[in-house]
């Protein structure tokens, strides 16, 4: 995981700068919303998104990120179904919560828990615009190959499409 991370924010250098881009390309109404640093300078964000993971899991990704705060140039948004939320707060990681599994029979009536998470998705890329969106678990990856197959969901191909 470290490695990837790495090669993202190398890349991307958190540039704010450019225009962002809806689902399908054209120019956003609205820019994303940015997280800002310490001194205020605002960056863009790299999902990652975690569902269905144990605790011990999850502080390994916390771990990794924390190993690398300090090379970090993208803030890292963390989409979790995680309740515990106190290990991202702390940090004062920005995430994002998707209902745990044993609350996903509160989806909105008649709406298939599927159908929610695919709707859940394209509404927090719209919101948050990030450069990737990085997969950790079966769950998370099975998730986003469906969003981003065609019909599937928003469309979006963002510079880990392939994850």
């Amino acid at each position: 995981m470290g490695e990837i991370l790495k090669r993202l924010w190398s890349r991307s250098q958190g540039d704010v700068s450019e225009p962002a881009t809806g689902p399908e390309g054209e120019a956003a109404r609205v820019g994303p919303l940015l997280p800002c640093l310490e001194d205020g300078t605002p960056r863009r964000t790299v999902g990652l998104v975690a569902l269905e993971l144990a605790e011990d899991q999850i502080g390994e990704v916390v771990a990794t990120l924390t190993r690398l705060e300090s090379e970090l140039v993208l803030v890292p948004l963390i989409l979790t179904d995680m309740d515990n939320f106190e290990l991202f707060a702390s940090r004062g990681y920005v995430f994002e919560h998707f209902p745990s599994p044993r609350s996903q029979q509160l989806a909105p009536a008649g709406l298939p828990w599927e159908a929610y998470l695919q709707r859940r998705l394209t509404l927090l890329q719209r919101k948050w615009q990030p450069v990737a969106l990085i997969p950790f678990g079966e769950k998370a990856g099975r998730a986003l190959r469906t969003w981003r197959a065609p019909g599937g969901g928003s469309g979006w191909h963002g510079s880990n499409a392939g994850a």
